[in-house]
């Protein structure tokens, strides 16, 4: 093929992936999460942008080298650089593809790569940036494979790239149906136990009137977005009760339940607490639950609780099964 058109069509793979980032996207999902910048939250994608700028640079540098006296060290080092980010463009949109929606023929229901129904329409949109963005990945890497005449040991390293990420991002799509119990300033005072997917949370039958002992005087739900500085890695929900202590003695102990419920009083996700803050008599404690959102599935808890939490529409309930005092009592006997 002419060498000509091979570099204008590796070039034209990287102003693609440059116009990219600034399309919408669907979700950001960018495996580095994002920083704040006066105020503003920047995904870390922005190093996917910089990459990209450089490597145009390279390949100029690479056509001119002569021109611009590059040292055959210096010459080297650019060789290297200029094969070897391909292979991060293509990391990179494997990863955010492997969460990407997209409609099932079989079925006709949205899903994800993986498979996993999406009740939400929250992503559903067509996310045409990342398909840009993706289109320019892959010519970038088909143009240094032509040009560099390396066409056989790029495209087993791109395949092996590509597999390793769709794997590793399956890996992490297992996890994340976890639940931490965090205070108000996200250190962890108390426990959640989180049903499992084939055993659905149902809780004990309630057998005590625990009015006379202690209150959920308000229960508050927040979501909040991932941070690194804040130790927060994902998207998550925190719902925080608040436990009034109103009778003679101290407690060191409730187990529990507690209910989010949509506008018409019917539960979208509940979950059994237990919680070890000592309490005296008349003071209060005010601990939460964190609920990490989970990018490749729209049916964990997060999920389910965040349109009526973001909406305002949420409502709460609360029973209270067991409470263990600091005297060694605990009720019911």
């Amino acid at each position: 093929m002419d060498k000509k058109l091979l570099n204008r069509l590796q070039a034209l793979g990287g102003i693609l992936i440059c116009v990219a980032y600034f399309l919408p996207w669907a979700s950001i999902m960018s495996p580095l999460g994002s920083i704040e910048v006066r105020g503003l939250y920047i995904d870390y994608a922005w190093v996917i942008l910089i990459l990209a700028i450089l490597h145009l640079l390279v390949q100029f540098a690479r056509l001119n080298k002569t021109a611009l006296g590059l040292p055959d060290e210096f010459s080297k080092g650019v060789d290297i650089f200029w094969l070897g980010v391909p292979f991060v463009f293509v990391a990179f949109f494997v990863w955010y593809g492997a969460g990407f929606i997209f409609r099932d023929a079989a079925s006709g229901a949205r899903a994800t790569f993986f498979g996993v129904t999406v009740e939400s329409t929250v992503r559903a949109a067509l996310d045409y940036g990342f398909w840009i963005g993706a289109l320019g990945a892959l010519l970038t890497i088909v143009g240094v494979a032509l040009i560099s005449q390396r066409i056989k040991m790029i495209a087993t390293y791109g395949v092996v790239v590509a597999v390793a990420v769709s794997a590793l991002a399956f890996g992490l799509s297992l996890a994340g149906r976890g639940t931490q119990s965090v205070t108000a300033s996200q250190a962890a005072h108390a426990s959640a136990s989180i049903p499992s997917p084939t055993a659905p949370d149902t809780p004990p039958e309630p057998t005590l009137d625990a009015s006379p002992y202690v209150l959920v005087t308000k229960i508050t739900g927040a979501q909040l977005p991932k941070d690194f500085e804040a130790s927060r890695f994902n998207d998550c929900i925190i719902i925080s009760p608040v436990f009034k202590n109103v009778g003679t003695k101290t407690i060191v102990g409730l187990q529990g339940r507690i209910s989010v419920l949509d506008g018409f009083g019917k539960e979208v996700y509940g979950f059994n607490f237990r919680a070890d803050d000592k309490i005296a008599p008349g003071a209060q404690s005010d601990g939460g639950y964190k609920f990490d959102g989970n990018q490749f599935e729209d049916d964990d808890p997060y999920h389910k609780m965040l349109p009526v939490i973001s909406g305002g529409t949420v409502k709460y309930s609360s029973k209270i099964f067991r409470i263990a005092f600091e005297d060694g009592s605990v009720l019911p006997k």
